[in-house]
């Protein structure tokens, strides 16, 4: 742990001191930190040890466990250890157990290892003592004596007839309880009966109260003082509370004394005259009131081992948690602070921390409250077993203890495990406590005791969300989601009913408070007077800031500048074209500025201007929290920041912030900072800010690992070259809250700077032969770094890189190039003979070669000419038919309806028409008569030119039937067309007839009626409602030859009204393939694609059908023909 909180940690107290706050008498709950292990076998400890070294050290049920922070390591050990002590000046731990005695000490490669001592039947030691020249275990039967090094041993047993029950280490001297009554005290010669004792065999604990003293607890929780003669009794506030179970351990520092329970958590006292400074327990933030093992550390720590692992509760941290008194229901939103008086806005009301200057005991049942990183301090309700079920206390209180601590324990987790509602788990498969769970009990009796005498009242009259509180005169403006009432006290008034606030703005100066609302800016006048500002403005309001008198109000994609000096409200529009249509207006130095989630504009002469500095340092921001004071809180790359009201370019940080996760409201005075944390918990943090120096912490190297997995001493580290990939790993200790350490490293003349800040202590590393020092360093949740710690590394080069093997290589290389060159010589000499003899005789190839190619060239010549002659034919050619193919589609677009025609037949369309090659064989057409009209549109067998032919012949058809001037339902039109359509395409081959025809939709819209009847052949419609999409289904045959030819066609009609719209489509568009997994696109995407663009104008529509199917289509080609035509009614 960091020396630098320690030190600081007291220097606020110091300044807290001379320069009182705008206090509280209710002082809220210290700040817990949680460490929960996933292996369940880790929380099984039945002793804890603070290490110098920042470690903290467990007698588990398994070994000996090391926590540093990050990592859990169990160190086994012959049987179950119980007590743990630090030798001085040894850099040992001593450990006794059952039948175990033994010590722990680092060895120079950083690993731990436990050292047995040969002891036989050392029985269960109880307590472990040292004096200046001794170590001292206690058995019951036996006392083991031992040296510093514990080198020698002796042993002396318990008299005849007794047991031995405390050691006593007063003065420099060691005396021993054996039940009788008297003490003994322990000399080289043995033991010498001394002064008479009259709380023989009753003591459990006894602590060292000062250098002449000790502190002692009884079997029945009564606490003394003992100067070596004098018994003096120690009274205390909340003896009750202790009262109520058994203490399981009990710390003593120079400042305070600490009780841990088997009932109650753990009860911090002041050490000159006990009257109660902190609760620690279920109601303040543990997830478990049994306490197993305690210490303390020295930071102002104090670490509690139970059920779930362990926790830290910090009581130097200027942390308070203000939501763990009782009465506070729901989640919190706000806060407000009147008259020395603490209001909580929740999601369930408003609530008034008020005092209760009464001692009661109620009988209820345990409230569940999940376990956080939280603060508890005040005397809060605190939950006791009934007197009547207290067990009695056993006549040899300490051995029984001892061995229910080891073997009942697991039974008491056994029992658990059957009554205990199901848990959440983690990976591992570790129960993990969960919101509303912890061991079960029966009735609880809660005291609120004269110390206890904070708890939350509910503000009558206010049952709903509260958003936001506001201090105005004596009184608090509290506004829910649809109403403004006024707190006076424990009255409500309600100011305005149905009215939703957006934003506020209190203007000190006029006491005045500006609102923000979807029905325009209303004014809050000092007598809670609502009027409106601009009449005739009824827009929804979502910003606003002021600047001398000037309000400027964010609407969405506008801002309104008010004039505000003037006898009449007067106001200009600025309009914010190509801005979000969310941001935040604040005022920086009498300058409006405007606050997006990636820029940053303020407002001069009327215009936005682009703020390149700070809309870098707020790169993407995701969230923004204003307080009272107008500052903005903006949470930019998990870092809080502030922005002051009077310098643009000054960005505050504040390191407290780093405590919580997941912040929700932040307001801050000069000497206070509130914060909701998860909705959930409400802190208050009392500034000034970190100072000192930043290296006043110190990070450790703990292991250096091989690649196999070998541990490297960390004295003198000489490595070979295949032993150069390395793993460091360090450690600093950081336990103010869990997993906030980051850490860097940087290797001098291989790294050009340091690796950036991460959490993990382990670092990889493959380093090249050399002498290598590499620095590490911490960096703590405050931002301060630790000193640099260094490590020198040689890496020895290997043999082909030593002097002798470049001499060997060299004088090798000399004669095997002279023997190179010697038969290279002899080669050569030969070569070119053989080289001269192929010259002659390649030249007389080359000559008769080069008649062959000038024969070959002449006839290539003669080629080329013919070649040349037949690609201009095939041009002309080529020419002559793509004319006619435009022709035909010229002849084809004048066959279908222009826009003209279309626009006197339907009053909302757009069709989207896209032929894949110059001739479509896809075709739209419509007609009116009378009140009705008939729309087709029809997709023909292929497309191009084959396709082009049957269009031709289906809109003729279309306009042949349809001149015949009779009643058809769609169902009749489509069997005339497939009649027309076999007779004209009537042929020898079937087959091939077969494959001829088209799929259509064709519908009759009764505008009388406003009815659609439609039929379709292998097609489809939609009709969209609303975002209801209602599919209109053909038959399963098309136009043209099929089994069913003989079989008519169907008609359906569905009623329409004003606002649905019409699709008739081929299946072109929904066919394109496209997309990054070059794939269809399917129905279901279509009909999502008409639904997003049903609300748009059909002109847009139509716009947003071809953007979408370009970005769909991307790289490939059109699959089909393309065509959609919408209609709006």
């Amino acid at each position: 742990m960091n020396k630098i909180h320690h030190v600081v940690s007291r220097i606020i107290t110091i300044f807290l001191g001379i320069f009182p706050l705008h206090t509280f008498s209710q002082e809220g709950s210290v700040f817990v930190t949680h460490y929960f292990p996933q292996n369940e076998a880790y929380t099984s400890n039945l002793g804890i040890l603070y290490d110098p070294n920042g470690q903290v050290i467990l007698a588990n049920e398994r070994g000996i466990l090391i926590f540093d922070g990050y990592q859990w390591e169990l160190l086994p050990t012959p049987d179950i250890p119980t007590v743990l002590l630090a030798l001085p000046k040894q850099d040992r731990i001593a450990v006794g157990g059952r039948n175990m005695l033994g010590w722990i000490e680092r060895k120079n490669n950083g690993e731990y290892v436990f050292m047995p001592l040969r002891h036989d039947s050392a029985g269960i030691v109880m307590q472990i003592e040292v004096t200046d020249s001794f170590v001292y275990f206690l058995t019951p039967q036996q006392l083991i004596i031992g040296t510093h090094d514990l080198g020698r041993l002796h042993t002396l047993p318990a008299r005849k007839g007794s047991s031995f029950q405390l050691l006593l280490p007063i003065a420099g001297k060691m005396y021993v309880d054996d039940g009788s009554s008297r003490l003994w005290l322990i000399t080289e010669k043995g033991l010498q009966p001394s002064v008479s004792f009259s709380l023989a065999g009753k003591v459990i604990f006894a602590r060292r109260y000062d250098k002449n003293s000790l502190f002692l607890v009884t079997t029945t929780n009564q606490c003394f003082r003992f100067d070596g003669s004098n018994v003096i009794p120690f009274p205390l506030e909340d003896q009750a509370y202790l009262n109520q179970g058994t203490v399981t351990q009990v710390v003593v520092t120079g400042s305070y004394i600490a009780f841990a329970t088997n009932h109650g958590g753990c009860l911090v006292v002041n050490k000159k005259n006990g009257t109660t400074l902190h609760y620690i327990n279920y109601q303040t933030g543990l997830p478990d009131d049994e306490i197993y093992c305690m210490t303390d550390d020295p930071d102002g720590g104090i670490w509690l081992g139970h059920y779930y692992g362990l926790s830290r509760a910090d009581l130097n941290l200027p942390v308070k948690n203000f939501s763990t008194y009782p009465g506070l229901q729901g989640r919190p939103q706000c806060m407000a602070v009147v008259q020395n008086s603490l209001y909580v806005g929740t999601n369930e009301g408003v609530f008034h921390l008020v005092k209760k200057a009464s001692y009661q005991a109620v009988v209820k049942a345990p409230v569940p409250k999940a376990p956080v990183s939280v603060a508890t301090e005040s005397r809060p309700v605190v939950e006791l077993p009934q007197p009547t079920e207290t067990p009695a206390v056993a006549e040899e209180p300490v051995k029984k203890g001892l061995f229910a601590r080891i073997f009942g324990k697991k039974k008491k987790k056994d029992e658990v495990k059957v009554e205990e509602e199901p848990k959440k788990t983690d990976e591992m498969g570790k129960n993990l406590p969960i919101t509303g769970e912890r061991k079960p009990s029966g009735s609880k009796i809660s005291y609120r005791l004269a110390s206890v005498s904070y708890q939350y009242e509910k503000i009558q009259g206010i049952n709903k969300k509260c958003k936001q509180l506001i201090v105005f005169g004596n009184d608090v403006l509290a506004i829910t989601p649809d109403e403004l009432l006024r707190v006076q006290g424990a009255k409500v008034v309600s100011v305005a009913k149905n009215m939703i606030v957006n934003a506020t703005y209190l203007d000190h100066s006029h006491q005045v408070i500006y609102l923000a609302t979807t029905q325009g800016i209303k004014k809050l006048d000092g007598s809670f007077r609502i009027n409106d500002l601009i009449p005739g403005i009824n827009e929804p309001v979502l910003s606003l800031t002021l600047t001398e008198n000037i309000l400027w109000a964010g609407l969405e994609k506008k801002i309104l500048k008010i004039q505000l000096s003037q006898p009449e409200v007067n106001y200009k529009t600025i309009p914010l074209v190509g801005k979000a249509d969310r941001f935040i207006l604040k005022n920086i130095q009498q300058t409006p500025f405007v606050f997006t989630s990636n820029d940053v504009y303020r407002i001069v002469h009327d215009s936005l201007q682009h703020c390149e500095g700070l809309s870098g340092q707020l790169k993407n921001a995701s969230k923004f929290l204003t307080q009272p004071s107008d500052k903005l809180w903006v949470n930019a790359g998990n870092t809080w920041r502030a922005i002051a009201p009077t310098d643009s370019t000054k960005i505050e940080t504040c390191e407290w912030l780093n405590l919580f996760d997941n912040i929700s409201y932040i307001a801050r005075t000069d000497t206070l900072l509130w914060i909701i944390e998860n909705s959930q918990n409400l802190y208050r943090v009392s500034l000034p800010q970190l100072t000192g120096s930043p290296s006043t912490f110190r990070v450790f190297i703990k292991k250096l690992i091989g690649n196999n997995g070998q541990l490297f001493p960390l004295d003198r580290i000489e490595l070979s070259p295949s032993e150069n990939f390395l793993k460091l790993v360090v450690f600093a200790p950081g336990y103010i809250k869990s997993n906030t350490m980051q850490y860097a490293f940087y290797i001098e003349n291989l790294m050009q700077q340091w690796s950036n800040w991460g959490p993990s202590p382990e670092f990889n590393m493959t380093l090249p032969p050399g002498r290598w020092k590499i620095h590490v360093k911490a960096k703590n949740l405050f931002g301060q770094e630790s000193e640099e710690k260094i490590i020198q590394i040689v890496i020895h080069k290997p043999f082909y890189q030593q002097w002798w093997f470049y001499m060997l290589i060299g004088a090798m290389v000399v004669l095997l190039a002279g023997a190179i060159v010697s038969l290279r010589i002899r080669y050569l000499e030969h070569e070119k003979a053989v080289l001269e003899a192929k010259v002659k005789e390649r030249t007389r190839e080359i000559e008769e070669q080069k008649e062959e190619i000038l024969s070959q060239r002449d006839a290539l010549a003669m080629q080329n000419i013919l070649i040349t002659e037949q690609k201009s034919k095939i041009e002309h050619i080529n020419k002559e038919i793509t004319d006619s193919i435009r022709y035909a589609q010229h002849i084809q677009s004048s066959l279908l309806p222009n826009k003209a025609e279309l626009d006197k037949v339907l009053p909302q369309y757009f069709v989207l028409y896209k032929p894949k090659d110059i001739v479509a064989g896809d075709f739209y057409w419509a007609r009116r008569k009378d009140n009705k009209i008939f729309v087709a549109v029809a997709d023909c067998t292929g497309h191009g030119v084959p396709g082009g032919f049957l269009t031709m012949l289906g809109i003729s058809f279309l306009n042949e039937i349809f001149l015949n001037n009779r009643d058809w339902l769609p169902h009749e039109v489509l069997n005339q067309l497939r009649d027309k359509m076999i007779s004209s395409l009537l042929r020898e081959n079937q087959e091939q007839q077969a494959q001829d025809g088209m799929d259509i939709a064709f519908c009759i819209i009764d505008n009388d009626g406003k009815k659609i009847h439609f039929a379709a052949a292998n097609s489809q419609a939609y009709l969209l409602r609303g975002q209801q999409v209602l599919e209109l289904k053909g038959d399963k045959m098309p136009i043209g030859l099929h089994v069913n030819a003989n079989k008519s066609f169907t008609s359906s009609e569905i009623d329409f009204s004003a606002g649905d719209e019409l699709f008739l489509f081929s299946d072109g568009y929904k066919d394109q393939i496209g997309g990054e997994d070059e794939k269809r696109l399917k129905s279901g995407a279509f009909k999502k694609i008409l639904v997003d663009i049903y609300p748009q104008p059909v002109e847009i529509q139509q716009h947003l059908l071809e953007k979408t199917l370009a970005d769909w289509k991307g790289p490939y080609d059109q699959t089909d023909d393309i065509l959609v035509m919408g209609i709006k009614f």
